[in-house]
């Protein structure tokens, strides 16, 4: 009989567009190939569903669940996904669960601590068995999976249950792993390196998700397209050229550094139709760029980058880190001004939520360790604010979401509208010092 699995993506519902889970796709991809019976349930696509809508009478030999979201270290959302699979496993009587992705290979012991769900968390590389030796020939597989480059195809995309339509965002990836060493960062504890795609194939699979389901949004899940300018110039124009010679209209996103961009790179990606390009900025101070997160990108570099983005018609996406242990109040203040310069519209996050996630066994935690600001429970960290003021005022904040959130919590514009507010009590907070 063949063995049957589960892919698991869990309980990370988003507002808006639906998309998928690049890497469960790709992962069933590969274990389709090697004669497995798969089916993906991925909460990113399908949102937020009661157990047996999960299953639905598809009883698996083993389940694959994805730990790669920092989301899951956020009011115990770890704890109750493990307490779920414990009873899926127990009813169901599912020979084994393995964790995938950085967060599960960061917090494999304390998993292993918190309950029996996960027998074996498996990264590039490395097994971490829960009894010292893993009775199953899949952390293997998983490695070869790392190791190689896969294609999907139409057999695997009917059989796989995911049901794609036309307003989807689909994953498709380019490179796999990372070669920056940001401290906050975990990706690297669960990929080795950084390996290229071929743009062919890249290709080759958007076509193959367009002529079946009618897909024209699609999304890189690189972690970063490219590294160098020169590599990315390369890569860039042969996707530009590829993409220029499909028949059917796309839109494209993607993830990339500041440091690898330039603008004979940002005309590739318009003629590639890319419209929405993602920057992990983090911050527009030089000195906690370098000192704290171990980013050491130019900042006037990355502004003349992200203005020549827009003027180009596309979107930088730009992620930030305000809140963070060392930040003091006058640095804040700093901050506060140099993000009115930039545009606070260009920044993804709502303030409140723009703070330093710690995640286990990183540069940083490290750091806070030594210095004695981390607060750490199993499967959970916290920090303590170095400067008391700053923490006050980040608590006023977090007060100020809680408190209004659920009243624009209703379409984009509703949010957008919130977004101003709050930025708006911010600056408040900041100019009155703190608020006890």
């Amino acid at each position: 009989m063949t063995e049957k699995i589960l892919l698991l993506s869990p309980f990370l519902n988003r507002f808006g567009t639906r998309h998928a889970d690049g890497e469960m796709l790709y992962l069933g991809q590969f274990l389709f190939n090697k004669g497995f019976t798969v089916k993906l349930f991925d909460n990113y696509l399908f949102g937020s569903q009661k157990e047996e809508t999960i299953f639905e009478g598809f009883e698996p030999d083993t389940i694959i669940v994805h730990m790669a979201s920092n989301e899951l270290l956020i009011e115990s959302s770890i704890c109750k996904l493990l307490d779920f699979l414990l009873v899926v496993k127990r009813r169901l009587r599912v020979a084994k669960i393995i964790g995938i992705g950085s967060l599960a290979t960061s917090l494999h012991e304390e998993i292993f601590t918190y309950n029996e769900a996960l027998d074996d968390v498996i990264a590039e590389g490395s097994v971490f068995p829960r009894n010292n030796h893993s009775q199953s020939r899949i952390p293997e597989l998983l490695n070869e999976y790392y190791r190689n480059g896969i294609i999907l195809t139409d057999d695997y995309l009917i059989q796989s249950n995911l049901k794609f339509d036309a307003l989807d965002v689909v994953p498709v990836f380019s490179s796999r792993g990372c070669l920056n060493r940001c401290s906050f960062c975990a990706y690297n504890s669960n990929i080795v390196g950084w390996k290229e795609r071929s743009i062919d194939d890249l290709v080759t699979d958007i076509k193959t998700i367009n002529r079946m389901f009618n897909c024209n949004k699609f999304a890189f899940f690189d972690n970063n397209f490219g590294f160098t300018c020169g590599q990315n110039e390369t890569r860039s124009e042969l996707l530009a050229t590829a993409i220029s010679s499909l028949n059917f209209a796309l839109s494209l996103s993607l993830n990339i550094s500041c440091s690898g961009l330039n603008r004979i790179i940002l005309h590739n990606f318009k003629r590639a139709s890319v419209k929405g390009i993602l920057i992990g900025l983090e911050s527009l101070n030089q000195e906690t760029l370098c000192k704290v997160y171990n980013k050491p990108q130019d900042v006037n570099h990355c502004r003349l980058m992200i203005e020549h983005i827009e003027q180009l018609g596309m979107v930088p996406i730009i992620s930030y880190i305000l809140f963070q242990p060392w930040l003091r109040l006058s640095q804040l203040k700093e901050e506060v001004e140099r993000i009115e310069h930039f545009g606070r519209h260009r920044i993804i996050q709502f303030f409140s939520k723009s703070k330093l996630q710690v995640i286990p066994n990183t540069a940083i935690e490290h750091r806070l360790i030594r210095e004695k600001l981390l607060v750490k429970g199993l499967l959970s960290r916290e920090f303590i604010f170095e400067d008391s003021a700053v923490g006050v005022i980040h608590k006023n904040l977090k007060l100020f979401f809680s408190n209004n959130f659920s009243r624009y919590n209703k379409d984009l514009l509703s949010l957008t509208e919130f977004k101003i507010k709050e930025w708006e009590y911010l600056k408040i907070l900041v100019k009155r010092g703190y608020n006890n």
